[in-house]
């Protein structure tokens, strides 16, 4: 027999319980002995056994011994079992101490694995759990905090981006991470994205780390900042070559415009499109509000031609989709789909059902355009296709 001291208590602990020992008392010799036994080499049939009596304990008692201070310096080895057993048995309140128990894993893999499997797991059991890892992020050591954003990147929500951003504010140690993910999880969110999020990528953009300028490079492109492509020209001229070539890419991606990178020649164009958009925008805009149907083609046919702002413009080329003209409203169709802009796809979807076929087969044509959705002149089947659960 032998006699182990568990959270100031000695109990006395055959070498294996008995089935059935379930009771409150019992619990932390029971997990003790589970710990045992999975983390040695040859476990056999006696971990699954544990493991199902465990998974079967009142949940309160096997926390409570789990959260012992106790544990929370033990080997990674064993804290990486804790770490399993959580992802099977936690919920929403036990993801802190998930994340204090993983800690440091002080380069240990299998640990940082246990942990990415279980907050994996426990984002799947509970979802409301994403709203709390805001809140842990900033506690959590590099290894960790980088599987916590990979979680919720993986789970495609469109709130991931908003959490990654507050990460850039409230957790400085990870923003390469967190930078480096941005252009992922927006994916999953609604053109144009908030510009609160753009402005708080943007600002890394003047960090003195050539490795934190590069990430924020790829991330405005990532979240389609065009904002953002005055403060890109300069960085053509960065000392780091990685940053040069980044900028460059990100412009190139941001405006379709092909110019080498050249600051002079991208200097030139910036401030072309900066007059054109305080002078001849608003111009068109007024257009589109024209009763005159051949002043509205025209600036419709104006706006198409732009790539810059590509998600505000395509908004405002929408509101013609409201007109009672069918031709006016065919061309807005197809200034959309010039535009390549998602921002207008709910609007292009609504024009599937137009009283007009023109109408109709235009916006068909300009949601495969915009969507890079191969799907037929179904209303139904692209509401389903473009639904935030799909």
């Amino acid at each position: 027999m032998r006699l182990l001291l568990f959270a100031s208590a000695f109990v006395v602990l055959p070498c294996r319980l008995s089935a059935g020992a379930e009771t409150e008392q019992e619990i932390p010799a029971l997990l003790e002995r589970w710990i045992e036994v999975s983390t040695a080499p040859d476990a056999g049939p006696e971990a699954h056994e544990l493991l199902d009596r465990l998974e079967r304990a009142p949940r309160p008692a096997l926390l409570g011994a789990i959260a012992s201070s106790s544990w929370r310096a033990a080997p990674s080895r064993d804290r990486r079992a804790l770490v399993e057993l959580l992802g099977r048995t936690a919920g929403r309140e036990d993801l802190r101490l998930m994340v204090e128990l993983a800690g440091s894993s002080s380069g240990d893999a299998e640990l940082e694995e246990a942990f990415a499997r279980a907050l994996d797991a426990l984002l799947g059991r509970e979802p409301r759990v994403f709203e709390d890892l805001a809140r842990v992020l900033p506690d959590a050591r590099l290894p960790i905090g980088s599987r916590i954003i990979a979680a919720a990147v993986a789970t495609e929500r469109p709130e991931a981006l908003s959490l990654l951003c507050e990460g850039l504010v409230h957790a400085p140690a990870l923003r390469a991470t967190l930078l480096s993910h941005i252009a992922r999880a927006a994916r999953h969110v609604p053109r144009p994205i908030d510009p609160h999020v753009c402005a708080t990528v943007r600002e890394h953009l003047a960090a003195e780390d050539p490795a934190i300028v590069r990430a924020a490079v790829l991330a405005v492109a990532g979240v389609e900042d065009d904002s953002s492509a005055g403060e890109l020209v300069p960085l053509l001229g960065h000392p780091d070559p990685r940053v040069r070539e980044a900028a460059h890419f990100a412009l190139k991606e941001l405006t379709g415009r092909p110019f080498e990178a050249d600051p002079q020649q991208w200097s030139t164009w910036w401030y072309a499109e900066v007059e054109w958009f305080a002078t001849r925008a608003p111009e068109l805009y007024r257009a589109l509000e024209s009763r005159n149907p051949g002043t509205v083609a025209a600036a419709l046919n104006e706006l198409s031609a732009r790539r810059l702002d590509e998600h505000r413009l395509a908004q405002r080329v929408a509101l013609v989709l409201a007109r009672p003209e069918p031709e006016l409203r065919r061309r807005a169709c197809e200034a959309l789909g010039q535009l390549g802009s998602t921002a207008a796809q709910m609007d292009l979807l609504l024009a599937l059902e137009d009283r007009d076929p023109a109408v109709r087969q235009q916006a068909l044509k300009a949601l495969r355009a915009v969507t890079k959705i191969d799907l037929p002149l179904n209303p139904g089947a692209w509401r389903e296709r473009l639904s935030p659960a799909h």
